[in-house]
């Protein structure tokens, strides 16, 4: 099997070839499925939207692949009936606003290692003309910390690198800056920093493992997103994995492109299946680990 371009440190090998790699994911799949889906399938069968307040380790479950078999024996996948989001309160403070004035800054390919986080980055800026963006050397740390008021989004596009040991020192890679003595690493205590992101309405953390703490405790865990979450952001998006560049490419330029038309949940679950039915991209490694966190509106 062939390493495959990642937006972290490792790389993951697999092959969606081998039948009883897929044999044993959709055994696990269903297997989960009657556990969790099941028992309550008749009370959401109506149902548009499925809310998870996952606890402790189900936090580290990505629900859109659960599933059943299909006649074909191949799974039908929960995306497949539902929006999935995910949340630790039931009640939201944000008042939804219609036809919101989407103002992004977006940052890409901070270590120049990464062209389709660059590319994704362009796709944007082409989707939305009056997206600011940075690249490369220009994607430094001061550029997130002082954004300016009048953008309400911001798209990080770049490695994610977790520290299982101290989970407070994971970080996303920015560029250094050598003479702000700076070395480019936005951990958590600088999200701290940032202005006004009460007022942003998403945050999309294009990289790897950004909803992931080590820490298996119960309740909601300190991640990267939800440090977002806790300053008032109303949206996150963030991976459970290491995430592979071209895919997730594909991915956020769809759910961009999805935002003109849809509300921020549905243009996530459509840029998902628009990847569930990719030839190359169809295995749920490259399109289940980015949770929708936060309100749907």
């Amino acid at each position: 099997t062939d390493s495959l371009d990642i937006r972290g440190t490792n790389t993951l090998e697999f092959s969606d070839e081998t039948p009883d790699t897929r044999e044993q994911f959709n055994t696990l799949s269903s297997d989960l499925y009657k556990i969790l889906i099941q028992p309550v399938a008749d009370e959401v069968s109506k149902k548009e939207k499925l809310v998870i307040i996952p606890n402790g380790v189900l936090y580290y479950l990505p629900f859109q692949v659960l599933g059943y078999e299909d006649s074909d024996k191949s799974i039908h996948y929960l995306i497949k009936d539902y929006e999935i989001l995910y949340t630790n309160k039931l009640r939201f403070g944000f008042q939804y606003a219609e036809n919101v004035d989407f103002r992004i800054v977006a940052l890409g390919n901070a270590d120049n290692s990464l062209p389709f986080a660059e590319t994704e980055v362009m796709e944007i800026k082409n989707i939305y003309p009056d997206a600011k963006v940075y690249l490369r050397e220009d994607a430094t740390r001061d550029k997130v910390i002082n954004i300016p008021d009048d953008y309400n989004i911001l798209h990080l596009a770049t490695h994610g690198i977790l520290d299982y040991n101290n989970f407070e020192n994971s970080y996303l890679i920015l560029a250094a800056d050598p003479e702000k003595n700076d070395d480019g690493r936005l951990k958590i205590e600088d999200i701290y920093q940032i202005q006004n992101l009460d007022l942003y309405n998403i945050v999309t953390l294009s990289a790897c493992e950004t909803a992931v703490s080590f820490e298996m405790l119960e309740g909601w865990p300190v991640t990267t997103a939800s440090a977002f979450l806790d300053l008032g952001v109303v949206t996150v998006i963030a991976s459970l994995w290491s995430v592979d560049d071209e895919a997730t490419n594909i991915l956020m330029k769809k759910f961009y492109e999805n935002l003109k038309t849809m509300n921020k949940l549905t243009a996530l679950t459509h840029a998902q299946l628009e990847l569930v039915n990719h030839p190359k991209y169809s295995h749920p490694y490259y399109w289940s680990p980015f949770l929708f966190i936060g309100d749907w509106r």
